[in-house]
């Protein structure tokens, strides 16, 4: 250990002679020409100044053998801390060490058991105690984020009666206006506010239902969904589909709430529509048959027979998705189209017939569509004769191709903008009239924000199913979101984010809240509402 004398003095290197201006202690005691520079006295110049001894050292200031000085410069620093401590440490003995304890008792620290807190200080104005704390799950909402009318205005949404001019700007005087003549103002503004819409239409194929299937009668845990999606994949890839192009081969399989069925999504209604035809085929790479149904909420275009184009006795090969499309199958390989058209003709004249084909050896794969221009028998009549008829001993099997059997939903008409709000007001036959239910979806209720943003959807989704148990008893309240990580542009935005499904345990209670919610504004959007089959609901089918 370092005497106390040695402590603190300044570490000269042997010989120098530190009262000379040249030495430098940054230099170590080296005189300064030794440095790689030279006093220039060059008469010509009035004032003296440094230049590069060598040469060859213009971009390093320091040489190697400089740069190690000056390295062991923060050595011997370092070096000198260290000894320091050494005789201080050596300085406080034993006997000194009680005074130096005792600091802990004046003002520092009391014992061990302070956990390192000091004594006398106050815990800061402001900070939270943990006890006090409320978890997230029992924060409750003071704001509903629900729009209320006043009485007699039930229907009417505070923003549509704003913007018919109802109510006077700031520092105006309110006008007394009779309620009868209010309602009259809002109800001509709705209309006009209807027909200013843009001409759109809407048709059953543009439904994300129209591309679903429900699969069942298989174990799934014998055949896992994804060899029967890898299978209906390299079908659709192998065959030639009307109206089906390459990026359409695409099909989504999961399993539904029920662990004995199964949902399909495909890319495009005439995919499923395809698909369909597999019902109760044997499939031998699976060694299954499957049985494949539309979900209830299946909604058939119940269009008159097309004639656009029609050219004779021509028949076209294309696929019209409709009521009157029907599906062929069970036809031998080798037939030939002229053979399938002769059978069909016996019973009325066809439009179209349109045969699935391979797409290396052109033979059919056994399915076909076909529609009737006319009809000789009665439909029910056609099917009938031709499930009797058979090519090459093979039994044709024929059935509609577009039908709802559980509950028949159709539509006649195109929906646009003009008849929208007319068919909802006055029902009638060109629009099916949905069944009461027990489970409701609300559209347009929260922003991809509010999904994305955990806090803010627990508020949000505690108000909507606050103002929902109003109405009667939930046994189910369900609101999707992104999965965590979601980025927009990047991951699929799905149709049903932004909507709220509640099921009641009453139908009486569904109906009474999908009146008393429908139009009402919620966190600043209007909220659109109706039924979901129930059985749909339970699968999962959104």
């Amino acid at each position: 250990m370092p005497s106390s004398g040695t402590s603190g003095l300044p570490r000269y290197p042997k010989n120098s002679d530190t009262s000379n201006s040249s030495y430098n202690r940054r230099d170590h005691g080296r005189p300064r020409e030794s440095n790689g520079y030279k006093r220039d006295t060059d008469s010509s110049h009035d004032h003296q100044k440094f230049i590069p001894k060598y040469d060859n050292h213009n971009r390093d200031r320091y040489r190697s053998d400089d740069r190690g000085y000056r390295d062991n410069r923060y050595d011997r620093d370092r070096r000198d801390n260290r000894d320091n401590r050494y005789q201080r440490d050596h300085k406080d003995n034993r006997d000194n060490r009680d005074s130096r304890d005792n600091r802990y008792n004046n003002g520092y620290r009391n014992d061990r058991s302070d956990q390192g807190r000091r004594v006398g200080r106050e815990r800061p104005q402001g900070s939270a105690q943990r006890s006090n704390v409320v978890p997230l799950d029992k924060i409750k909402v003071e704001n509903s984020m629900w729009d209320k009318a006043p009485e007699g205005y039930e229907g009417y949404s505070a923003a549509l009666a704003k913007s018919c001019g109802l109510f006077p700007i700031p520092g105006a005087t309110a006008k007394n206006l009779d309620i009868e003549q209010v309602k009259r103002i809002l109800n001509r503004n709705q209309k006009f506010r209807a027909l200013s819409l843009e001409d759109s239409q809407l048709t059953p194929l543009d439904s994300r239902i129209s591309k679903t299937l429900i699969i069942s009668g298989v174990d799934f845990n014998v055949v896992e969904p994804e060899k029967i999606q890898k299978y209906f994949q390299n079908f659709l890839i192998s065959t030639i589909i009307p109206g089906v192009n390459y990026e359409d081969h695409s099909v989504d399989i999961r399993l539904s709430n029920k662990p004995d069925k199964a949902i399909l999504e495909a890319s495009k209604s005439i995919v499923a529509t395809t698909l369909l035809a597999l019902n109760n085929t044997e499939i031998p790479e699976l060694e299954v048959s499957l049985n494949i149904e539309r979900p209830n909420e299946y909604i058939v275009f119940n269009s008159p027979a097309s004639s656009d184009g029609d050219n004779g006795d021509e028949v076209y090969d294309d696929i019209i998705e409709s009521s009157n499309l029907y599906t062929l199958t069970n036809i031998p390989f080798d037939t030939s189209r002229e053979d399938v058209i002769e059978i069909l003709s016996k019973y009325g004249t066809l439009r179209s017939l349109s045969i699935v084909m391979d797409k290396l050896t052109y033979e059919t794969r056994g399915i076909g569509f076909f529609e009737y221009k006319s009809l000789n028998v009665s439909t029910e009549e056609m099917v009938d004769s031709v499930n009797q008829e058979e090519l090459d001993t093979n039994r044709l099997k024929c059935f509609r191709a577009c039908e709802n059997k559980s509950c028949g939903y159709e539509q006649s008409i195109k929906l646009s903008a003009g008849l929208l709000l007319d068919v909802v007001n006055s029902p009638n036959h060109k629009v099916s009239k949905h069944k009461t239910t027990k489970a409701l979806q609300f559209i347009n209720c929260f922003t991809l924000d509010d999904l994305t943003n955990e806090t803010k959807l627990k508020g949000l989704q505690d108000s909507f199913q606050t103002e929902c148990e109003t109405f009667g008893k939930i046994e189910k309240f369900f609101i999707p979101k992104p999965a965590a990580g979601f980025k927009l542009g990047v991951d699929e935005l799905k149709p049903e984010y932004g909507r709220a499904y509640v099921k009641f345990e009453d139908k009486n209670d569904a109906t009474a809240c999908l009146n008393g919610l429908a139009g009402r504004y919620f966190n600043g959007r209007l909220v659109i509402a109706g039924y979901i089959d129930d059985e749909d609901f339970d699968l999962g089918i959104f």
